[in-house]
Protein backbone atom coordinates (compact mmCIF):
# COMPACT_ATOMS: atom_id res chain seq x y z
CA UNK A 1 0.00 0.00 0.00
CA UNK A 2 1.35 3.39 -0.99
CA UNK A 3 1.89 5.83 1.89
CA UNK A 4 -0.33 8.84 2.26
CA UNK A 5 1.09 12.30 1.74
CA UNK A 6 1.53 12.76 5.49
CA UNK A 7 3.14 9.33 5.93
CA UNK A 8 5.52 9.95 3.03
CA UNK A 9 6.55 13.22 4.60
CA UNK A 10 7.18 11.57 7.98
CA UNK A 11 9.34 8.92 6.31
CA UNK A 12 11.30 11.56 4.43
CA UNK A 13 11.87 13.78 7.48
CA UNK A 14 12.91 10.89 9.74
CA UNK A 15 15.36 9.56 7.16
CA UNK A 16 16.84 13.01 6.57
CA UNK A 17 17.28 13.58 10.31
CA UNK A 18 19.31 10.39 10.56
CA UNK A 19 21.36 11.28 7.48
CA UNK A 20 22.15 14.71 8.93
CA UNK A 21 23.31 13.05 12.15
CA UNK A 22 25.53 10.47 10.45
CA UNK A 23 26.52 12.58 7.38
CA UNK A 24 27.89 9.40 5.79
CA UNK A 25 26.53 5.83 5.98
CA UNK A 26 26.68 2.61 4.01
CA UNK A 27 23.96 2.17 1.43
CA UNK A 28 22.94 -1.09 3.09
CA UNK A 29 22.42 0.67 6.42
CA UNK A 30 20.48 3.47 4.68
CA UNK A 31 18.14 0.90 3.12
CA UNK A 32 17.64 -0.82 6.48
CA UNK A 33 16.94 2.54 8.09
CA UNK A 34 14.37 3.41 5.44
CA UNK A 35 12.63 0.04 5.83
CA UNK A 36 12.46 0.41 9.63
CA UNK A 37 11.03 3.90 9.36
CA UNK A 38 8.39 2.66 6.93
CA UNK A 39 7.45 -0.15 9.31
CA UNK A 40 7.13 2.42 12.12
CA UNK A 41 4.28 4.07 10.18
CA UNK A 42 2.81 0.70 9.12
CA UNK A 43 3.99 0.90 5.54
CA UNK A 44 5.63 -1.98 3.68
CA UNK A 45 8.18 -0.45 1.26
CA UNK A 46 8.62 -1.89 -2.21
CA UNK A 47 11.78 -2.11 -4.29
CA UNK A 48 11.49 1.37 -5.81
CA UNK A 49 10.56 3.32 -2.68
CA UNK A 50 14.15 3.86 -1.52
CA UNK A 51 15.27 5.17 -4.92
CA UNK A 52 12.21 7.42 -5.05
CA UNK A 53 13.07 8.74 -1.58
CA UNK A 54 16.57 9.74 -2.73
CA UNK A 55 15.14 11.45 -5.82
CA UNK A 56 12.71 13.42 -3.66
CA UNK A 57 15.48 14.43 -1.27
CA UNK A 58 17.63 15.59 -4.19
CA UNK A 59 14.89 17.97 -5.31
CA UNK A 60 14.26 19.25 -1.78
CA UNK A 61 17.93 19.73 -0.83
CA UNK A 62 19.10 21.41 -4.02
CA UNK A 63 17.94 24.95 -3.01
CA UNK A 64 19.87 24.50 0.26
CA UNK A 65 23.12 23.68 -1.59
CA UNK A 66 23.03 20.16 -0.18
CA UNK A 67 23.15 16.87 -2.03
CA UNK A 68 23.12 13.15 -1.28
CA UNK A 69 26.04 11.60 -3.16
CA UNK A 70 26.93 7.96 -3.65
CA UNK A 71 30.32 6.30 -4.04
CA UNK A 72 32.05 3.02 -3.21
CA UNK A 73 34.31 3.12 -0.16
CA UNK A 74 37.79 2.30 -1.42
CA UNK A 75 38.93 0.60 1.78
CA UNK A 76 35.83 -1.52 2.44
CA UNK A 77 34.51 -1.91 -1.13
CA UNK A 78 30.94 -1.11 -0.04
CA UNK A 79 28.59 1.56 -1.47
CA UNK A 80 28.14 4.59 0.80
CA UNK A 81 25.87 7.63 0.82
CA UNK A 82 26.93 11.04 2.11
CA UNK A 83 25.13 14.32 2.65
CA UNK A 84 27.51 16.91 1.23
CA UNK A 85 27.65 20.67 0.84
CA UNK A 86 27.75 21.78 -2.80
CA UNK A 87 28.34 25.49 -2.18
CA UNK A 88 31.89 26.26 -3.26
CA UNK A 89 32.67 28.93 -0.66
CA UNK A 90 31.39 26.76 2.20
CA UNK A 91 33.47 23.81 1.03
CA UNK A 92 36.55 26.02 0.78
CA UNK A 93 35.86 27.36 4.28
CA UNK A 94 35.75 23.84 5.72
CA UNK A 95 38.85 22.77 3.83
CA UNK A 96 41.03 25.78 4.57
CA UNK A 97 40.13 26.50 8.18
CA UNK A 98 39.59 23.00 9.50
CA UNK A 99 42.18 20.68 7.99
CA UNK A 100 44.03 22.27 5.08
CA UNK A 101 47.45 21.03 6.26
CA UNK A 102 46.18 17.47 6.55
CA UNK A 103 44.52 17.56 3.12
CA UNK A 104 47.64 18.85 1.38
CA UNK A 105 49.99 16.40 3.10
CA UNK A 106 47.76 13.40 2.41
CA UNK A 107 46.62 14.21 -1.13
CA UNK A 108 50.09 15.20 -2.34
CA UNK A 109 51.96 12.40 -0.55
CA UNK A 110 54.80 10.92 -2.67
CA UNK A 111 54.48 7.67 -4.62
CA UNK A 112 50.72 8.05 -5.23
CA UNK A 113 50.31 6.86 -1.63
CA UNK A 114 47.50 9.28 -0.65
CA UNK A 115 48.21 8.69 3.03
CA UNK A 116 50.68 9.75 5.71
CA UNK A 117 52.19 8.01 8.69
CA UNK A 118 51.23 8.94 12.24
CA UNK A 119 54.60 10.65 12.72
CA UNK A 120 54.10 12.73 9.57
CA UNK A 121 50.61 13.67 10.74
CA UNK A 122 51.91 14.81 14.12
CA UNK A 123 54.59 16.95 12.46
CA UNK A 124 51.79 18.83 10.72
CA UNK A 125 50.99 20.41 14.08
CA UNK A 126 53.80 22.90 13.41
CA UNK A 127 52.18 23.99 10.12
CA UNK A 128 48.78 24.74 11.60
CA UNK A 129 48.14 28.38 12.53
CA UNK A 130 48.40 28.88 15.43
CA UNK A 131 50.79 25.94 16.05
CA UNK A 132 49.36 23.03 18.01
CA UNK A 133 50.88 20.78 20.61
CA UNK A 134 51.29 17.13 19.67
CA UNK A 135 48.59 16.20 22.16
CA UNK A 136 46.13 18.63 20.60
CA UNK A 137 47.11 17.38 17.15
CA UNK A 138 46.35 13.80 18.21
CA UNK A 139 42.97 14.95 19.51
CA UNK A 140 42.28 16.74 16.21
CA UNK A 141 43.16 13.61 14.21
CA UNK A 142 40.88 11.51 16.41
CA UNK A 143 38.15 14.11 15.92
CA UNK A 144 38.56 14.03 12.14
CA UNK A 145 38.29 10.24 12.19
CA UNK A 146 35.23 10.35 14.45
CA UNK A 147 33.52 12.76 12.04
CA UNK A 148 34.51 10.58 9.07
CA UNK A 149 36.83 13.12 7.44
CA UNK A 150 39.84 10.82 7.81
CA UNK A 151 40.28 7.06 8.05
CA UNK A 152 43.07 4.95 9.47
CA UNK A 153 44.29 2.33 7.05
CA UNK A 154 45.26 -1.24 7.92
CA UNK A 155 48.90 -0.18 8.33
CA UNK A 156 48.17 2.69 10.71
CA UNK A 157 48.38 5.53 8.17
CA UNK A 158 45.94 8.44 7.79
CA UNK A 159 43.98 8.81 4.54
CA UNK A 160 41.05 10.86 3.25
CA UNK A 161 37.67 9.21 3.79
CA UNK A 162 34.85 8.72 1.31
CA UNK A 163 33.08 11.69 2.87
CA UNK A 164 36.09 13.95 2.27
CA UNK A 165 36.52 12.78 -1.32
CA UNK A 166 32.82 13.39 -2.05
CA UNK A 167 32.45 16.78 -0.37
CA UNK A 168 35.87 18.18 -1.29
CA UNK A 169 36.04 16.92 -4.87
CA UNK A 170 35.84 20.41 -6.38
CA UNK A 171 38.37 21.78 -3.90
CA UNK A 172 40.82 18.94 -4.56
CA UNK A 173 40.44 19.34 -8.32
CA UNK A 174 41.18 23.08 -8.16
CA UNK A 175 43.97 23.00 -5.57
CA UNK A 176 45.79 19.78 -6.51
CA UNK A 177 44.96 19.02 -10.17
CA UNK A 178 48.20 17.11 -10.78
CA UNK A 179 47.39 14.70 -7.95
CA UNK A 180 43.73 14.03 -8.79
CA UNK A 181 43.54 10.54 -10.33
CA UNK A 182 40.28 9.29 -11.80
CA UNK A 183 39.24 5.68 -12.26
CA UNK A 184 39.11 4.78 -15.95
CA UNK A 185 36.00 2.69 -15.26
CA UNK A 186 33.75 4.59 -12.82
CA UNK A 187 35.47 8.02 -13.08
CA UNK A 188 35.49 8.54 -9.31
CA UNK A 189 38.66 9.70 -7.55
CA UNK A 190 41.26 6.97 -7.01
CA UNK A 191 43.27 6.97 -3.80
CA UNK A 192 43.35 3.19 -3.39
CA UNK A 193 43.68 0.98 -6.45
CA UNK A 194 45.99 -0.07 -9.28
CA UNK A 195 48.07 1.79 -11.89
CA UNK A 196 49.05 0.45 -15.30
CA UNK A 197 52.70 -0.61 -15.34
CA UNK A 198 53.33 0.98 -18.76
CA UNK A 199 55.30 4.21 -18.13
CA UNK A 200 53.26 6.32 -20.59
CA UNK A 201 49.83 4.92 -19.69
CA UNK A 202 47.77 7.09 -17.29
CA UNK A 203 45.16 4.41 -16.49
CA UNK A 204 44.23 4.10 -12.81
CA UNK A 205 41.49 1.75 -11.57
CA UNK A 206 39.89 1.04 -8.20
CA UNK A 207 40.44 -2.43 -6.83
CA UNK A 208 36.67 -2.96 -6.79
CA UNK A 209 36.46 -1.94 -10.47
CA UNK A 210 39.03 -4.50 -11.66
CA UNK A 211 36.30 -7.08 -12.23
CA UNK A 212 35.07 -5.01 -15.19
CA UNK A 213 38.38 -5.31 -17.06
CA UNK A 214 38.50 -7.29 -20.31
CA UNK A 215 40.02 -10.75 -20.26
CA UNK A 216 42.33 -11.79 -23.09
CA UNK A 217 44.04 -15.18 -23.20
CA UNK A 218 43.01 -15.75 -19.61
CA UNK A 219 44.57 -12.54 -18.25
CA UNK A 220 43.20 -9.08 -17.49
CA UNK A 221 44.40 -6.29 -19.74
CA UNK A 222 44.72 -2.54 -19.32
CA UNK A 223 41.78 -0.68 -20.94
CA UNK A 224 44.15 2.01 -22.16
CA UNK A 225 47.16 0.23 -23.67
CA UNK A 226 46.10 -3.45 -23.42
CA UNK A 227 49.15 -4.27 -21.29
CA UNK A 228 49.01 -7.25 -18.94
CA UNK A 229 47.17 -5.98 -15.85
CA UNK A 230 48.88 -8.58 -13.66
CA UNK A 231 51.94 -6.31 -13.59
CA UNK A 232 49.95 -3.23 -12.48
CA UNK A 233 51.44 -1.11 -9.69
CA UNK A 234 49.55 -0.30 -6.47
CA UNK A 235 47.99 3.10 -5.76
CA UNK A 236 47.56 3.95 -2.11
CA UNK A 237 49.32 2.76 1.02
CA UNK A 238 50.93 -0.22 -0.75
CA UNK A 239 52.70 2.26 -3.04
CA UNK A 240 54.66 3.93 -0.22
CA UNK A 241 58.35 4.04 -1.15
CA UNK A 242 57.84 3.14 -4.83
CA UNK A 243 59.11 6.51 -6.07
CA UNK A 244 56.29 6.80 -8.61
CA UNK A 245 54.90 10.23 -9.48
CA UNK A 246 51.21 10.95 -10.22
CA UNK A 247 50.30 10.42 -13.89
CA UNK A 248 46.91 11.91 -14.60
CA UNK A 249 44.62 11.12 -17.52
CA UNK A 250 46.47 13.11 -20.17
CA UNK A 251 47.44 12.29 -23.70
CA UNK A 252 50.64 10.33 -24.13
CA UNK A 253 52.20 13.16 -26.12
CA UNK A 254 51.61 15.60 -23.28
CA UNK A 255 53.18 13.20 -20.82
CA UNK A 256 56.22 12.80 -23.07
CA UNK A 257 56.63 16.57 -23.32
CA UNK A 258 56.55 16.91 -19.54
CA UNK A 259 59.04 14.08 -19.10
CA UNK A 260 61.38 15.68 -21.66
CA UNK A 261 61.11 19.01 -19.83
CA UNK A 262 61.95 17.29 -16.54
CA UNK A 263 64.92 15.55 -18.16
CA UNK A 264 66.15 18.86 -19.64
CA UNK A 265 65.90 20.51 -16.22
CA UNK A 266 67.83 17.65 -14.64
CA UNK A 267 70.54 17.87 -17.32
CA UNK A 268 70.84 21.64 -16.85
CA UNK A 269 71.21 21.23 -13.09
CA UNK A 270 73.81 18.48 -13.55
CA UNK A 271 75.75 20.63 -16.02
CA UNK A 272 75.60 23.49 -13.55
CA UNK A 273 77.02 21.27 -10.83
CA UNK A 274 79.77 19.98 -13.10
CA UNK A 275 80.73 23.48 -14.26
CA UNK A 276 80.72 24.59 -10.63
CA UNK A 277 83.11 21.78 -9.72
CA UNK A 278 85.35 22.62 -12.70
CA UNK A 279 85.49 26.29 -11.81
CA UNK A 280 86.28 25.33 -8.25
CA UNK A 281 89.19 23.19 -9.39
CA UNK A 282 90.59 26.04 -11.47
CA UNK A 283 90.19 28.42 -8.56
CA UNK A 284 92.00 26.01 -6.30
CA UNK A 285 94.89 25.69 -8.76
CA UNK A 286 95.12 29.46 -9.06
CA UNK A 287 95.04 29.75 -5.29
CA UNK A 288 97.82 27.18 -5.01
CA UNK A 289 99.94 29.17 -7.50
CA UNK A 290 99.25 32.37 -5.60
CA UNK A 291 100.17 30.62 -2.37
CA UNK A 292 103.46 29.53 -3.86
CA UNK A 293 104.22 33.11 -4.87
CA UNK A 294 103.12 34.41 -1.49
CA UNK A 295 105.21 31.83 0.31
CA UNK A 296 108.31 33.25 -1.36
CA UNK A 297 107.48 36.66 0.10
CA UNK A 298 105.84 35.72 3.36
CA UNK A 299 105.84 32.28 4.94
CA UNK A 300 103.20 33.35 7.51
CA UNK A 301 100.28 33.52 5.06
CA UNK A 302 97.46 31.07 5.91
CA UNK A 303 96.07 28.39 3.57
CA UNK A 304 93.75 29.44 0.73
CA UNK A 305 89.99 29.51 1.37
CA UNK A 306 88.22 26.93 -0.77
CA UNK A 307 84.58 27.08 -1.85
CA UNK A 308 82.51 24.10 -0.71
CA UNK A 309 81.33 21.91 -3.56
CA UNK A 310 77.64 22.23 -4.36
CA UNK A 311 75.57 19.26 -3.47
CA UNK A 312 72.16 18.23 -4.61
CA UNK A 313 69.60 16.65 -2.34
CA UNK A 314 67.38 13.94 -3.60
CA UNK A 315 64.50 14.86 -3.62
CA UNK A 316 49.36 1.18 6.48
CA UNK A 317 46.06 2.20 9.91
CA UNK A 318 43.96 -0.68 11.01
CA UNK A 319 40.68 -0.36 9.23
CA UNK A 320 38.41 1.93 11.21
CA UNK A 321 34.75 1.09 10.99
CA UNK A 322 32.25 3.95 11.32
CA UNK A 323 29.72 4.07 14.08
CA UNK A 324 27.72 0.87 14.20
CA UNK A 325 25.46 0.71 11.20
CA UNK A 326 23.76 -2.61 11.71
CA UNK A 327 20.03 -3.17 11.68
CA UNK A 328 18.12 -0.87 14.03
CA UNK A 329 16.27 -2.26 17.01
CA UNK A 330 12.56 -1.68 17.17
CA UNK A 331 13.11 0.35 20.37
CA UNK A 332 15.39 2.69 18.48
CA UNK A 333 12.76 3.22 15.80
CA UNK A 334 10.15 4.01 18.44
CA UNK A 335 12.43 6.71 19.84
CA UNK A 336 12.70 8.55 16.49
CA UNK A 337 11.25 12.03 16.80
CA UNK A 338 9.30 12.99 13.70
CA UNK A 339 9.44 16.69 12.98
CA UNK A 340 6.36 18.12 11.37
CA UNK A 341 5.72 21.60 10.09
Amino acid sequence: MAPSKKEARLIRVAFLQSLITHRCMTEKYAQQLHRRICHAVNIEPDRDDFANLLDTLATSLNPLDLEVRRTVDQYRAVPVLALVNTKADEIAKVATSYKDAEIKAIFTAPDEAYCVSSMQALRLSNEIKPPMSKKNCEELLDNLIAHQWLVKTRTGRYALSSRSLLELHGYLKNEFPDHLLECSKCHDVVTQGKACSSPDCPVRIHVHCETSLTMRAGTLECPGCQANWATAHPVGEDSVGSGRRPNRRRGAGHDDDEEEEDEDEDEEMMEGDQSGHGAEAVDEDDEDDDDDDDDEDDDDDGPPVRTAASRRGGARVAKTEPASQGAMDEDEVDEIEYVDE
